[in-house]
């Protein structure tokens, strides 16, 4: 446990510095820019984020469980993926209609570039940190997260950039942490190009876990989306942009540090892949100690949170107490409960994950779609909160059945390698 605590203290650390600049950053950015410019940039983190989750068409997965051998030409898999789906990105977004939700950024010049450039430099960016992963090299992880941070809040100072191009470009620290620390350091052998034998060799060899595990993950970012998605189309992009600031500034560094745990915790979860119950009782501490910082973030956000946001960022900026709680609230369910899932990838249940990540889309895209058309925007933030927290408790049910269920058989040794 104290391993497992303390590699994931040197991705939390990196994520809290990278994040803490940004948060530095946005008193001052709130200023330069208003709600509508904060709306356009939380549409285009959905992009990105769908980036980072299926840009690379999950291949990014198997590269910490990979051999030596096969670490090259997976990346070089990836990269190609991650291009193409750049590009076609870029080219649907030139030639077809856009949709309602994407009216905030319509008037961002060089729109197909932009989005394409995220989707790519996205999806490296997880490929960079499943590299080092694979290396046990947390600190170069957290280094690369801290990097993150700091390149946005330095560049969305300038107006030329922007706020839209300084968190595409933020990504590009992966490409460049990933291209140097191959070259300088040589503990894999990135630096030549695999051939096509190897490349095909290599992906019919791995490609059964990003393969099962891509509809799923492209079925939980896109119902993560729906709520951004639904407040710009229904709302409007000032609304858009108060929750956009809010969710970034509060759910941004706990998500992180969440996947974070979550990275460390699929590991540990292999090693502990014979023993259910020495799984359980690690699963029972991590789940115990997220709750209770949940707690205490709650409660610290209820009888400060409004004037602590209209403090950093200016009264127009000031969230409702409503708002506030309830982006705390679906916040601290994803991040309490999706660290536990790495046990279902170790066991292998990727049927029972995506039915429930399927479910979650469904319910996501016509339960919040149906009560937004009915109630106030306070009272569709409460609702989304509500949805948050039932899909998770529901998901959390879920994960401790299969590991109640799971014997020495069952385990993947996919993972354990």
């Amino acid at each position: 446990m104290s391993g497992l605590l303390r590699r994931s203290s040197h991705l939390a650390i990196g994520t809290a510095v990278g994040q803490g600049l940004v948060v530095l950053a946005s008193a001052v950015l709130a200023r330069v820019y208003g709600p509508a410019e904060f709306g356009a940039l939380a549409l285009l983190m959905t992009v990105t984020a769908l980036g980072s989750t299926a840009g690379a068409a999950r291949l990014d997965v198997a590269i910490p469980s990979a051999d030596d051998g096969d670490v090259a030409p997976l990346v070089t898999a990836a990269a190609l993926v991650a291009a193409g789906a750049a590009s076609a990105v870029a080219l649907g977004v030139w030639l077809l209609p856009r949709p309602e939700w994407l009216a905030p950024l319509r008037d961002t010049a060089s729109l197909p570039v932009l989005l394409g450039t995220g989707v790519f430099l996205a999806a490296m960016y997880q490929v960079a940190g499943a590299y080092l992963l694979r290396l046990h090299d947390t600190r170069h992880v957290g280094l690369m997260r801290a990097a993150q941070g700091a390149v946005f809040a330095t560049a969305a100072f300038s107006t030329a950039i922007g706020l839209l191009w300084a968190h595409a470009l933020a990504f590009g620290v992966g490409l460049i942490g990933l291209v140097s620390i191959a070259r300088t350091v040589g503990r894999t052998p990135l630096t030549s190009t695999p051939s096509r034998t190897a490349l095909g060799a290599t992906l019919r060899e791995h490609w059964r876990l990003p393969a099962l595990s891509l509809p799923g993950a492209l079925c939980d970012a896109l119902a993560v989306s729906q709520c951004v998605w639904i407040i710009s189309d229904v709302f409007g992009s000032t609304q858009l942009g108060i929750y956009g600031q809010t969710q970034r500034l509060l759910g941004a560094p706990l998500l992180l540090a969440s996947a974070s745990l979550g990275q460390v915790l699929l590991r540990r979860t292999a090693e502990l892949r014979d023993d259910p119950a020495g799984l359980e009782a690690t699963l029972s501490r991590v789940l115990r100690g997220m709750l209770a910082a949940s707690a205490v973030g709650l409660a610290v956000l209820a009888v400060v949170g409004p004037d602590a946001f209209a403090l950093l960022l200016g009264e127009r900026w000031r969230p409702s107490l409503t708002m506030l709680l309830a982006v705390g609230v679906a916040v601290a369910s994803r991040a309490t409960v999706s660290p536990l899932s790495s046990v279902l990838v170790t066991y292998r249940r990727y049927g029972l994950t995506f039915a429930w990540q399927a479910a979650y889309l469904l319910s996501s895209a016509i339960v919040l779609r149906l009560i937004s058309t009915r109630t106030t925007f306070d009272g569709f933030m409460i609702a989304f909160a509500a949805h948050e927290a039932v899909a998770y408790v529901v998901y959390l049910l879920l994960i401790r059945r299969a590991v109640a269920g799971a014997g020495p058989a069952t385990a993947a040794s996919t993972v354990a390698r």
